[in-house]
């Protein structure tokens, strides 16, 4: 039942209700205790209001308003009092046409529902005051006629209107209980307007001043009141000389019916045109107020009866404002959008969604998952305004961030356009009420001469507060089928795949695909069963069923064994023992299956899996039934370079029956172009039009990648071989370099380095194996030196040669990659000349030299060093442990005395020689039978001579990185410069001085004396 402040009225102006402008009353509150006659209610007028003005007033049409209207002609007039000079306070009000008998006294004649809402877009709410004396008929010229709202707040907010210190501005109106009755105190009332919103962001702002109510304060606030808010309005009347206040609230209630076990359920099958709708609907807070069922032709979507709102406020806005409207402006087929606009510093750009997407904008945060592919070209529109590099996908949620938060905003509207006259019908229920819980029921019946239709069938509710609710999903579908299925056709070879996450056909050599006609729902799974089918074969055999799969319409049997790849087993079944969802029995029949089964071709047998140039590969290859013509093949380049090549392949038939072939692939000639893997594909058709096909099609397919995309190997489904058609590289090093002259030593090792490598991916052909391996001399005698090769990857040989002569050598090497290729010149010819070690040599001057020799010399006896003809006379050596002098003197025969007998590379030497002359000694080279191990010399404290020890053949080295093993005891390091007679400084780097040159540097052949503070071992 409709709620009015005074009448029930009979109208409905449908205009003013879709605008959102007037709505229903469904709340307005007595006063809180008879206080002499006063009263106060909040409430909202209805269309079909009839304001009937005073002529001084002009005439206003009935629309209910308090405001915003037409006065006396003056469009840009609006009735806040003082804003209008026809409203002066003898004339001011509207006079209000009502049938109560009375003036309204402790709330008489107020509705006494108590809730409003704030989900709809325009939310407008009333308070009426009213009171004997409290309003008198002639106030001053002021802007409130003489009363002033105390207070009005939601108790959700903290707008200042809630401290009383800034009136609202209201219109006086004269409640008339006659046309005739003439102005009197008791017939006056107040009238005042205000809003309610869910979004705290649209409530109206804090008034800066509240001294001036003409201009300067909102006619129409809007306050913040989301679910379960109480707005609170108050005034004080002054009635027989007492001041008396009256308080009226407003609950707050955005949450519509819930519906509760609705029939009938979605996806109904019968074959029944009868049928019961039914639903329970509870609405604990303002309660229930309407509740209509309704059908449909076409699928409804709750985005077709509610607006898009953000998600975040927590409620769905209806499209409409009562059900009668609803159901005269719902269009099930309409085309919901939801288009969402990016205004970029005043560029705005707008990207379409359906609803599906599921649009929820959080400030700067715009999140959707596309659902269509409309859906993901507008997300990836949106990501490439923003750079983003993300690939957008459907099912998967995306949020976007704008770029420049400060200028930039997004804002979403729902629009409903291309609807096809889809409507929805109004069913009336009856009702019955138990507690909180309203039963609706209906029984009605499917409307039509078809033997199978789909219906939809769903409920509008509507509770005191406006608040509107439809059934989830916007309506459950209804499926009537009153025809019965039969057997159509069969398809031999095609099964059911049963995994869960596939749920499609698969080519199945042991199943049968069996299809009915049902244009229903489908069969009923619980009437299927083996033993409803018989099946046999070309031959009349019975075959064995083990199982049977339902999709729908489609039975898959299975069977016990696979079929013969050209089978048309026949399918029968008795009439009754199979029925569909709707109950509808199958009637008996039987159809023989088409062939499906795809032939199966494999190969036998292939001569070469690798080649080299001018070789050629037969692939042999057979299949399980006659085609209906010779296969055809493509040969293609898998791996390589990226050139363009192709090879001859020639198909030839192995006997008569058409079931056997060779392929012969040729045509491989020398070059890079050829090189790689070549993959093969077959293809071949049976009689009844199923393909079989060998090998991978394309080169893609042929060959796998890693997680970064790189070639990883050949697929195992491939095919075909591999064409090395490049010979085998000259060595990319070998040690000697060819043409070398190397000093002799026993053994001495020859190494040879060769880069077959990968010459394309898949190449399995990069081992290489010597086939000959010669040495000769300069007579051009050979010895066979293959088996003194080593080598760990059969790319880097390593040759061990004994006892070379010291001549010119040439080693003959000849190898084969797997394909067979050799060297372009073979074989490969690595020549050599050996010779003795040669000397170490140092220079002396006349007078004193600081020495040491490079390594330890084969005789280093100071008589075999220093002949009778050498001019040296005096050599001293320093003995760093017990710092004491050893030395030799040549006697004036021409002999050698004293304690030092020999010179070695561990020490360093003081020669005094009488001209310029060279120290020359024999260093031999060659591996021991013992492993060397590096040298060390042990340093005393205080001074020691040190020779400088070549371990890395280096002539010169760094003095730091040559003491570095004792700097933490060492001081200082000097030199001799024979040419001055003068000590050198040797510089390192914790010297203050900065080093450079030969002054960093210690160099081989030279001695140093090395002050150490203690103890410490040298290892150079």
């Amino acid at each position: 039942m409709k709620k009015y402040f005074n009448k029930v009225l009979p109208t409905l102006l449908v205009a003013a209700l879709m605008l959102g402008t007037f709505q229903l009353v469904r709340s307005a509150t007595p006063a809180e205790a008879d206080v002499g006659g006063a009263g106060i209610a909040i409430g909202e007028f209805i269309p079909g209001w009839e304001d009937n003005e005073t002529t001084a007033n002009g005439t206003d049409a009935a629309d209910g308003e308090i405001d915003d209207v037409d006065v006396s002609g003056n469009a840009a007039a609006e009735r806040d009092m003082a804003a209008n000079a026809d409203w002066t306070p003898a004339d001011a009000g509207i006079k209000w046409n009502s049938t109560h008998e009375t003036p309204a006294e402790s709330g008489e004649g107020l509705v006494s529902a108590t809730h409003g809402t704030s989900v709809h877009t325009s939310n407008i709410y009333h308070i009426q005051v009213t009171g004997h004396d409290g309003i008198p008929a002639t106030t001053v010229a002021n802007d409130d006629f003489g009363l002033t709202l105390d207070d009005i707040y939601s108790s959700s907010s903290t707008q200042t209107w809630i401290d009383g210190t800034c009136a609202l501005v209201g219109v006086k109106y004269i409640d008339i209980k006659d046309d005739t009755v003439t102005d009197t105190a008791d017939e006056n009332s107040m009238v005042y307007r205000f809003q309610v919103s869910a979004d705290s962001s649209s409530a109206t702002a804090d008034p800066s001043t509240c001294g001036t109510l003409n201009g300067a304060v909102t006619r129409s606030p809007i306050l913040y009141a989301p679910d379960g808010a109480t707005v609170t309005a108050s005034a004080t009347l002054t009635i027989d000389t007492r001041e008396r206040t009256v308080t009226a609230t407003l609950e707050i209630d955005n949450e519509g019916p819930d519906f509760s076990n609705f029939s009938p359920a979605d996806e109904t099958v019968t074959d029944s045109k009868a049928l019961t709708i039914s639903s329970d609907i509870t609405d604990g807070d303002s309660g229930l107020d309407e509740i209509v069922f309704f059908d449909s032709g076409t699928e409804c979507e709750e985005a077709d009866f509610f607006k898009y709102v953000d998600p975040d406020l927590g409620y769905k806005q209806p499209r409409f404002l009562t059900i009668d409207t609803a159901i005269a402006g719902i269009d099930c087929s309409d085309v919901v959008t939801d288009t969402v606009t990016l205004d970029d510093a005043g560029v705005a750009t707008t990207y379409a969604f359906s609803a599906d997407a599921g649009v929820d904008i959080d400030g700067e945060v715009v999140t959707v998952t596309p659902s269509t592919a409309t859906d993901v070209t507008a997300g990836q529109a949106i990501e490439d305004k923003l750079n983003g590099g993300r690939t957008i996908e459907a099912d998967t949620t995306y949020s976007f961030t704008t770029a420049v938060a400060a200028d930039d905003e997004w804002s979403v509207a729902r629009t409903y356009v291309g609807g096809g006259n889809a409507f929805i019908y109004e069913l009336t229920p009856s009702t019955a009420v138990d507690g909180d819980v309203t039963t609706a029921t209906l029984a009605t019946s499917i409307n039509t001469a078809a033997t199978n239709v789909d219906y939809w069938f769903g409920a509008l509710a509507i509770d005191e507060a406006g608040v509107m609710s439809v059934v989830t999903g916007g309506a459950n579908e209804v499926q009537y089928d009153e025809a019965s299925p039969a057997i159509a056709s069969a398809r031999a070879g095609i099964g059911w795949d049963e995994d869960p996450d596939v749920e499609a056909e698969e080519d199945d050599r042991a199943s049968i695909a069996v299809l009915f006609t049902e244009l229903g729902a489908g069969l009923d799974v619980d009437s299927l069963s083996v033993d409803d089918f018989v099946i046999t074969d070309d031959d009349d055999n019975v075959l064995t069923a083990i199982g049977v799969e339902l999709d729908t319409k489609t039975v898959y049997i299975k069977l016990d064994a696979d079929l013969a790849p050209d089978a048309t087993p026949n399918v029968a079944i008795e009439a009754g023992d199979i029925h569909d969802l709707a109950g509808n029995d199958a009637s008996g029949g039987n159809v023989d299956a088409s062939d499906k089964i795809d032939p199966s071709i494999t190969l036998s047998s292939q001569t070469e899996t690798l080649v080299k140039a001018d070789e050629t590969v037969v692939f042999s290859i057979v299949s399980d039934e006659p085609l209906s013509a010779r296969p055809s093949v493509t040969v293609y380049k898998a791996t390589g370079n990226a050139n363009a090549a192709s090879v001859g392949v020639s198909v030839a038939d192995v006997g008569d029956d058409d079931q056997a072939w060779d392929i012969t692939v040729s045509g491989i000639v020398a070059g890079a172009d050829r090189e790689g893997y070549w993959g093969v594909y077959v293809s071949g058709s049976d009689v009844g039009g199923n393909t079989a096909t060998l090998g991978e099609a394309d080169a893609a397919a042929a060959t796998d990648e890693d997680d970064d995309g790189d070639f990883e190997a050949i697929s195992e489904d491939a095919i075909g071989f591999e064409a090395d058609t490049t010979d085998v590289a000259a060595p990319s090093a070998t040690t000697p370099t060819d043409d070398d002259t190397v000093t002799y030593r026993s053994p001495y090792f020859v190494t040879i380095t060769l880069d077959d490598g990968d010459e394309y991916d898949g190449d399995s052909s990069d081992v290489l194996t010597v086939t000959e391996a010669l040495l000769v001399d300069e007579d051009d005698n050979e010895v066979d030196i293959s088996g003194n090769i080593q080598t760990s990857d059969n790319n880097k040989f390593r040759i061990a040669l004994t006892d070379l002569a010291l001549a010119t050598h040439e080693i003959h090497l000849s190898v084969e990659d797997g394909a067979g290729n050799t060297f372009t010149t073979d074989p490969y010819v690595l020549t050599f000349t050996v010779e003795e070690a040669g000397a170490v040599e140092v220079d002396l001057q006349p007078g004193w030299n600081l020495v040491s020799l490079e390594g330890e010399p084969t005789d280093g006896s100071v008589a075999t060093v220093f002949d009778a003809d050498h001019s040296a006379t005096k050599v001293f050596t320093y003995d760093n442990s017990a710092s004491a002098w050893v030395s030799a003197t040549r006697e004036s025969g021409g002999t050698w005395e004293g304690d030092l007998t020999a010179l070695d590379g561990q020490h360093g030497y003081w020669i005094y020689a009488d001209t310029f002359t060279t120290l020359e000694v024999t260093v031999p080279s060659g591996i021991s039978d013992v492993p060397p191990t590096p040298p060390t010399i042990a340093l005393g404290a205080g001074w020691n001579l040190v020779p400088v020890v070549p371990v890395d053949g280096a002539a010169t080295r760094d003095a730091d990185d040559y003491f570095a093993s004792v700097r933490f005891n060492l001081t200082r390091v000097l030199s001799y410069n024979a040419d001055t007679g003068t000590w050198v400084s040797v510089l390192l780097d914790n010297d203050l001085a900065t080093a450079s040159g030969n002054n960093k540097d210690v160099t081989t052949g030279s001695a140093y004396w090395v002050y150490m503070l203690e103890a410490d071992t040298l290892v150079p």
